[in-house]
């Protein structure tokens, strides 16, 4: 399975990271697989970050 996502296509969201808005096109890469929460399992937060941000 490949996760490909388009990320900095809403200004306002980059603003508040301090990140640079694109200004040609938004920034593609890909996430890996265990990006990805399956079989209904909650979410949870790692013990080894506290910078989380959810992607839908």
């Amino acid at each position: 399975m490949k996760i490909i996502a388009i990320g900095r296509n809403y200004a306002e969201h980059a603003k508040e990271l301090n990140n640079p808005v694109p200004t040609t096109a938004p920034v593609i890469f890909m996430k890996p697989y265990t990006a990805l929460l399956k079989d209904n399992k909650p979410f949870y937060h790692p013990d080894f970050s506290d910078d989380i941000h959810h992607e839908i």
